[in-house]
């Protein structure tokens, strides 16, 4: 698994321990195919009856995000938001505002975009953050209807 030999390496070049713990939260969190809270993998382990604690997810998680192999998103100013960085390429946010639901879309415009930014102004953007807040689909339909 490329994700586990980046994460490794990352341990031993930082003088961190490799325990089994790491490599579980690891493991799970690369199965996850979605925007997740650390609460809801720390309820997803336990419900697999793998003993880890709170307190190693939140730690694991930080590490993986300092090792590129997540990122940490700031939605709603209430909690953070994680997602694997393995096999995607870049990509906005849709979050809806009624629901929660967060939509994934990538635009061609929003990189032509940076670019130019980037070009007008001699940067070099090394991440960025764009999220559009409304109502989805879905909720603008029941608002309709009622």
């Amino acid at each position: 698994m490329e994700a586990q030999k980046i994460f490794v390496d990352y341990l031993k070049q930082n003088d961190l321990k490799n325990t089994p713990e790491r490599m579980v939260i690891l493991q799970e969190v690369m199965k996850l195919d979605k925007h997740f809270e650390a609460e809801v993998l720390f309820e997803h382990i336990k419900s697999i009856n793998i003993k880890v604690s709170r307190a190693s997810i939140y730690r694991t998680l930080d590490l993986l995000v300092q090792c590129d192999l997540v990122n940490r998103i700031n939605f709603d100013n209430t909690c953070f938001y994680y997602e694997t960085t393995m096999n995607k390429s870049s990509h906005d946010h849709f979050i809806c505002t009624e629901c929660g639901k967060i939509i994934e879309f990538y635009y061609s415009e929003i990189e032509k975009i940076h670019k130019n930014i980037t070009d007008k102004f001699e940067l070099d953007i090394s991440e960025y953050s764009h999220q559009i807040y409304g109502k989805c689909k879905d909720c603008k339909q029941k608002k309709s209807l009622k």
